[in-house]
């Protein structure tokens, strides 16, 4: 039986929680420490190596093939599963589909309230 914790809740005091994948019978389960027990606005910080068993487990919940080899952790991208994006898909993406690397958003160089969540140094009034 193994079992490996790869997500984990930010942790307040003695509460923190984990999800825990068991390979044996490819399963994922929740372990609470501390009674910690409402999940509702948790932070999670995930593992690449979680994010990745996710991504082979859901793809053979949904009948797809799965894309990772868990021993080497090698990507097949000729499998029809679900995967992480490579770096220059991330970037892309994260450029909103332009080409020019030389902006800071994918817009442009500026950022409003209205196209991010986000707390900055001047919202401080400092």
């Amino acid at each position: 039986n193994n079992s490996y914790p790869y997500c984990k809740t930010h942790s307040y005091g003695n509460h923190h929680s984990s999800i825990v994948y068991n390979d044996v019978n490819s399963t994922f389960s929740v372990n609470i420490k501390g009674g910690a027990t409402d999940m509702s606005n948790h932070p999670m910080g995930v593992s690449w190596y979680g994010a990745v068993t996710y991504c082979n487990w859901r793809s053979s919940e949904e009948g797809y093939e799965s894309c990772y080899n868990l021993s080497t952790w090698d990507c097949d991208f000729s499998k029809n599963g679900y995967r992480l994006p490579t770096e220059a898909e991330w970037e892309y993406a994260a450029r909103g589909g332009n080409h020019n690397p030389y902006y800071r958003f994918p817009w442009g160089d500026t950022i409003s309230h209205s196209q991010a969540n986000y707390k900055s140094y001047w919202d401080n009034g400092i």
